[in-house]
């Protein structure tokens, strides 16, 4: 007779301030090991906002710590109490600051198995006069260096870029994944209407910050439409952030702004991305990010710059193509390589959808980090 596992009890900390690749595996990993019968989960957010709201509409016990209205001593001060209460066997991190206040209220409490996923390669080199922010990145490295068992890294190339800070033994990869019925049921629950008139529709999804490189789309953009007809192209911006107004004016100074669409945050991403032509994602770096994954699910191929776990969700021309020349020109011309040969890209999409259902579901992602789990747990 086989043995039953011994029931798991896990909290999972997170922000929550926007919604985004790491909220959206957040979500997607709690709503996973919420169906496992072998593990009970928790989550801790420390905002208000649209992640808090699908989880507790999945029905994972939710509490919101508000960082908007909580100074960290009292979020420290709750979180203690609330680990004495849960007596969790495994407290899992998602950020810098839940990082640190999560391993001090640790200490002070339950003294359980603590483990962080890194979502990303940090995006900002703060400046030396910063002195409170650069106190917070070492003393989340010291804590998670020395108080936490392991590190979960979503990349082969994250997990390489942190080895040069963390030993090896510390470290785990274990790729992001999508509930890939979840991601086509929402995709078909709703309508993104474009315009028939135009050949192609060209979207980019994400938030509007530097490393997301969207001033490098819209210079594609640009010569795209200078090298075609007037009604081949329409290109969407799906997201929003910091530099909305200034790539409002790069539109416009590429006198392109008639065939650029702003649309902001929308909560019906899959449908848009099924109405696309193509997605680009022209990052300077990236972790492992579900809007490729969740694009490809629903049939749009994706063109993405050759960085960070972009190459692995690509591979060999599954579901988009690779770009190594990260220009304006490198991306317009694997736009046109991928819309010249009509068999090329049905074979580019239909080996992505193998791909994703191969190595990157929910269900595999969820199993590893459960693994991760027993074996620290010695289970």
């Amino acid at each position: 007779m086989t043995k039953p596992l011994k029931q798991l009890k896990v909290i999972h900390i997170a922000s929550g301030d926007l919604w985004a690749g790491a909220e959206v595996q957040v979500y997607t990993l709690l709503k996973t090991l919420n169906k496992m019968a072998d593990v009970t989960v928790y989550a801790v957010i420390l905002n208000d906002g649209e992640l808090a709201k699908k989880l507790g509409d999945e029905g994972i016990n939710t509490t919101i710590l508000d960082e908007t209205h909580l100074s960290s001593w009292e979020i420290l001060g709750r979180l203690r109490s609330l680990f004495q209460e849960i007596q969790p066997n495994i407290i899992h991190t998602h950020r810098l600051k839940e990082n640190v206040l999560a391993s001090i209220a640790n200490k002070l409490s339950t003294n359980a198995i603590l483990v962080a996923t890194i979502h990303g390669d940090s995006e900002h080199h703060n400046a030396f006069w910063k002195i409170h922010k650069r106190a917070l990145q070492w003393t989340n490295w010291f804590c998670t260096r020395f108080l936490y068992k392991k590190l979960i890294a979503v990349s082969e190339d994250l997990g390489d870029k942190l080895n040069n800070s963390y030993p090896k033994k510390l470290l785990q990869v274990i790729e992001n994944g999508i509930d890939i019925e979840a991601v086509k049921l929402a995709a078909n629950s709703s309508y993104f209407e474009t315009n028939t008139e135009i050949k192609y529709h060209i979207a980019i999804a994400g938030r509007l910050e530097q490393v997301k490189r969207v001033d490098i789309f819209l210079d594609m953009a640009k010569l795209l439409i200078r090298s075609s007809p007037e009604n081949t192209w329409r290109f969407h911006i799906f997201g929003e952030g910091s530099l909305e107004t200034f790539l409002k004016g790069r539109a416009q100074e590429n006198s392109i702004e008639k065939h650029v669409t702003f649309h902001g945050h929308r909560n019906d991403i899959a449908s848009c991305l099924k109405a696309m032509d193509c997605l680009i994602m022209c990052s300077d770096h990236e972790g492992l990010p579900m809007t490729p994954l969740e694009s490809i699910a629903v049939g749009t191929p994706v063109i993405v710059h050759r960085t960070g776990g972009l190459i692995n969700i690509i591979g060999n021309q599954c579901g988009g193509l690779l770009v190594s020349n990260h220009s304006p020109k490198g991306y317009s011309k694997a736009v046109s390589k991928l819309f010249d040969d009509h068999q090329q890209r049905k074979n580019i999409e239909q080996n992505g959808l193998k791909r994703v259902e191969r190595k990157f579901t929910a269900r595999i992602n969820a199993n590893g980090i459960v693994n991760s789990y027993r074996n620290l747990l010695k289970l």
